[in-house]
């Protein structure tokens, strides 16, 4: 059983849902960032397509300046639902400034009042001001433009914890079951010296939080266990006190060029099948132990499982 990542935020399945509808809008060249619905009344619609539909919210006041010019301060808390309704009775409730988001029939679903603590919806421009999409079943085309290069070729790359400063003297008495505890963990993808992205790990799957893009390679002595540590007295008084820099690699994984392009923050990234059981302490990029992330009080280290040429 995986060691409890105590430390790591979760994650919520609607958020996940969220995140595909934004890209899906996105392949299909609509601007729809995710943002969270203004405090206050919404109006919801149901719109429908011949091959699905989605839900969608405006601020109700917002509408009403568009499509009931003549009625201001309209009390929504206290009007009736069938006065409601007849005012929502209007065939293009919602003129979207995509045409791709066009519908065929419109129905009005209950008012609800949105509060500061909603979670972010996709946003997309409307005559109405801005229209949040709470779901879409309906199909959406495909990227418009061809990209330049083949999307579907596979870029491997790494994940990085950080890395831990070794001495030799450690290093060598090192055995199965010790643990080695990161002094400052530094979750982060890279592809040779280029740092692609940062990111939150979760047991199964991993949240992106920051894009380095472009993407270029990183100054030098930014690169986890490549570079030696300048700072230190050469005057050393042996081997066995030659600090060692090791970097903590979670795994390595393939992600196509097209969905590297497509990273952005929320991502949600899957994991190899127990990646964190095969946790690599690496120099140099010579792997010298293996081992099992685990969560010490409120710091993460590596329990070893396989030392080379360590009982």
């Amino acid at each position: 059983m995986n060691a409890r990542l105590t430390l790591l935020r979760d994650i919520d399945p609607q958020q996940l849902r969220m995140q595909s509808l934004v890209r899906a809008l996105r392949h299909a060249g609509v601007d729809a960032p995710s943002r969270k619905p203004p405090a206050g009344p919404c109006l919801r619609f149901e719109l429908g397509c011949h091959d699905g539909g989605m839900v969608c919210r405006v601020d109700a006041n917002a509408w009403a300046a568009v499509h009931l010019p003549g009625l201001n301060g309209l009390d929504w808390s206290a009007m009736d639902p069938v006065v409601l309704a007849s005012l929502l009775a209007v065939d293009r409730p919602l003129q979207f400034a995509d045409d791709i988001l066009e519908y065929e029939r419109a129905d009005a679903l209950p008012m609800v009042w949105t509060s500061a603590g909603n979670a972010p919806l996709p946003v997309v421009a409307a005559a109405e001001g801005e229209v949040w999409i709470e779901s879409r079943s309906a199909t959406l085309p495909m990227v418009r433009h061809i990209p330049s290069w083949p999307a579907d070729l596979a870029v491997p790359i790494r994940l990085q914890m950080g890395e831990v400063t070794l001495t030799s003297r450690r290093l060598r008495r090192l055995r199965g079951g010790d643990i080695v505890l990161l002094p400052a963990p530094e979750l982060r993808a890279w592809r040779g010296a280029c740092p692609l992205f940062d990111f939150h790990l979760h047991p199964d799957f991993l949240t992106v939080t920051t894009v380095h893009s472009p993407f270029r390679p990183a100054p030098e002595g930014a690169v986890p266990a490549l570079h030696a540590d300048h700072h230190r007295s050469p005057d050393l008084t042996g081997l066995d006190d030659l600090p060692l820099e090791l970097g903590v690699l979670l795994c390595r994984l393939d992600i196509s060029l097209c969905e590297l392009a497509d990273l952005h923050e929320g991502s949600v990234v899957a994991l190899p099948d127990q990646a964190s059981q095969r946790v690599e302490l690496v120099h140099n990029g010579r792997c010298l132990a293996i081992g099992q992330l685990v969560q010490v009080g409120d710091r993460l280290g590596v329990q070893l499982a396989q030392v080379p040429g360590r009982a």
